[in-house]
């Protein structure tokens, strides 16, 4: 059996620091090191080998006593979390936009009932979103990936060892190897989940309890001297290197690094290179205090930031966190751990406050967007999707929207008009005028087509549907797997009957309004083709700016950020825009007219939503005559979209008569 014990190595303490400092220097600033969220790899590694080399001493004096292994879990890691759990959940009542108080209730039951992994993959998805990034709690889904393997390893180690008497070693590398395999795989296929479940993180886990159990060897001072600066070289690559929004390559890289530093079994090179003073020491010694409170301090101070528009110097946060996460580790880290009378109270708050938590996740909390004139959303009326209940979340989305309709007077009867005609509106004869493709971005603009086609007496299909791409491939070989909306036969359907009333009914013009993407380059090849050919022209309509508030709604946080109803004939603008995207989609829609310029016409409503301060800085308009243009980050409400109503209306016009549009 490997000796177990295991004393003081201030070596890593020192990794420590160099695991907590890049993830606080990355989390205040992505760009001064991109890849410093890797720091939390380098924790997996040290917990695994540390955890392990304790497990081992258990071993060797007679067999692992699970419960006290637990009790000391329970001291050394819950009462520096129950403290932040419980001063984040209370700020964030104070100054979280509403809706995400409540999924801060959620997830505060979650990082307090050790799931913070799954609560922020289920309720946000990737890592890398801005709903997720805006999550205070985000950084305790590393600490679920640790609790969960607190409650598992030991078990797993008692069998191994005491029950199937197998050689540890390899039953570890075998976990590795396993788990990276896993792990290799879902970052390409699943990153989300990949990047947030214990069991594609259980290798970096395994990497470090590997080193425990090899047996312990003493390196001579240039070994270990050069396998020290070769981790600690590749560690700090992987910081400089690593993208955020990537796992992969670098993971491996900064897990190999921590290894080799651990491996050397010697603070000698650390100390050799003065890497063992007072700073580095004293940072490691706290390093789990300050992984616990940087995050909600810089989050809620940036919630204080944007409610108070001002600016705390990042300098004064920076000593804010570190002296928060001193007084943590010298008043609440290390007193507590080192008395088991504390474990009781300690479970007991923990359940009180996950109960506390579990009662504000029922209550529904939103903004004052009755100071607004209503707002409205239009598109459901001309959406030929089937009808599905809402999920949850789209619920939530659309408290402070009202949802209205279209005037049915001309409406054509149909009970399925995705497999027939799509929503028609007789302003002409029964012969198909214009036909409108899109997604929910071409929805927007639907109320403002149809008052442009009723004044100009057209009769007008709209072939929209939310989240469903208005091309596809003409073959219809491949019909897809359908979608939210939309199951497999439903969706071929859909598809065929566009391809019919363009074929059959050769409609003058087809409008199309989409979220623009590269993809649609290729995708949108051949339907574009089969359009020209029927002899239409084709209106291509460029999506305006986004809001850039994440995926939220925007009269509620509007209301949130202060903005005050702009009052009769003025407006409102704000200085967050997703500028980027905006280009993105331009540049995607000219290169789609230019393969067909003597068909292909674009409109660029941007110019009506979109200014230059006097600085510079480029600014939306977000009210008018105190109506928000928003529905959410990118989708304009029935308002909104009617200021492009003379622009519509002026290409439409043209193209139909065969004039230009001046």
């Amino acid at each position: 059996m490997v000796n177990g014990s295991i004393g003081y190595r201030s070596d890593i303490d020192v990794l420590r620091a160099f695991a907590v400092l890049p993830v606080l220097a990355f989390h205040m600033n992505k760009e001064l090191l991109p890849g410093g969220y890797l720091g939390v790899d380098v924790f997996f590694v040290i917990s695994g080998y540390l955890i392990t080399r304790l497990l081992l001493a258990e071993v060797e004096k007679g067999g692992i006593d699970l419960w006290g292994f637990w009790q000391r879990r329970i001291l050394r890691i819950i009462p520096a979390l129950l403290a932040m759990t419980f001063f984040t959940f209370l700020g964030g009542q104070f100054l979280l936009y509403a809706p995400d108080r409540q999924d801060l209730a959620f997830n505060s039951l979650a990082a307090l009932l050790s799931f913070g992994n799954f609560s922020h993959w289920l309720g946000y998805g990737g890592y890398w979103g801005a709903e997720a990034a805006s999550s205070p709690l985000l950084h305790t889904w590393s600490l679920a990936v640790e609790e969960q393997f607190y409650l598992l390893y030991p078990i797993f180690i008692l069998f191994a060892i005491q029950v199937f008497k197998v050689r540890i070693e390899w039953t570890l590398l075998s976990l590795l190897c396993i788990s990276l395999v896993t792990f290799i795989y879902g970052s390409e296929h699943h990153p989300a989940a990949t990047f947030y479940l214990a069991p594609t993180r259980a290798w970096e886990l395994a990497a470090g309890a590997l080193i425990a159990v090899v047996p312990t060897h003493t390196w001579a001072k240039r070994v270990s001297r050069s396998l020290a600066g070769a981790g600690l070289l590749l560690i700090f690559t992987s910081y400089a290197l690593a993208e955020p929004a990537q796992i992969g390559l670098w993971n491996i890289v900064a897990v190999v690094g921590a290894s080799l530093v651990i491996l050397t079994n010697t603070s000698e090179p650390f100390s050799s290179w003065g890497l063992t003073n007072r700073v580095f020491l004293t940072i490691g010694l706290i390093s789990y205090s300050l992984y616990l409170w940087h995050y909600p301090f810089i989050i809620l101070t940036e919630a204080f930031e944007l409610r108070e528009g001002v600016e705390v110097p990042r300098l004064i946060l920076l000593v804010l966190i570190l002296s928060v996460s001193w007084v943590s580790w010298r008043y609440l880290e290390t007193p507590i751990r080192r008395s088991k009378l504390f474990v009781k109270p300690i479970v007991a708050s923990v359940l009180i406050l996950a109960g506390v938590a579990f009662c504000f996740t029922k209550i529904e909390q939103y903004e004052n967007f009755t100071i607004y004139e209503p707002t409205e959303w239009a598109g459901s009326f001309y959406s030929v999707v089937p009808q599905r209940a809402l999920t949850t979340e789209q619920v939530r989305g659309m408290v402070g929207v009202n949802r209205v309709e279209g005037d049915s007077t001309y409406l054509r009867s149909s009970e399925l008009p995705y497999a027939e005609s799509g929503v028609v509106l007789e302003y002409g004869g029964r012969k198909i005028d214009v036909l409108v493709l899109g997604d929910s971005h071409g929805l927007q603009w639907s109320p403002v087509i149809d008052l442009v086609m009723r004044d100009m007496g057209k009769t007008v299909s709209f072939m929209t549907a939310d989240g469903t791409s208005p091309f596809f491939d003409i073959s219809l070989e491949d019909s897809g797997s359908g979608g939210l909306f939309f199951n497999a036969d439903e969706l071929l359907s859909f598809r065929k009957s566009t391809l019919r009333i363009i074929q059959d009914e050769s409609p003058e013009l087809v409008i199309i309004g989409a979220v623009w993407r590269e993809s649609y380059l290729e995708e949108g090849k051949d339907l574009i083709d089969e359009i020209v050919r029927s002899g239409a022209k084709i209106l291509l309509i460029a999506d305006q700016p986004w809001l850039d508030i994440g995926e939220r709604n925007a009269p509620q946080y509007l209301s949130y950020l202060g903005v005050e109803p702009a009052g009769e004939g003025a407006s409102s603008w704000l200085d967050r825009v997703n500028y980027d995207r905006y280009v993105e989609s331009l540049g995607v829609i000219h290169k789609i007219q230019n393969r067909c310029p003597e068909a292909c016409t674009v409109i660029d409503p941007g110019g009506l939503y979109l200014k230059q301060d006097g600085a510079g800085s480029r600014m939306l308009k977000v009210i008018q005559d105190n109506h928000v243009l928003f529905v959410d980050d990118d989708h304009l409400s029935v308002y909104g979209a009617m200021l492009a109503v003379e622009i519509i209306r002026g290409y439409v016009s043209s193209l139909i008569s065969g004039s230009e549009y001046q």
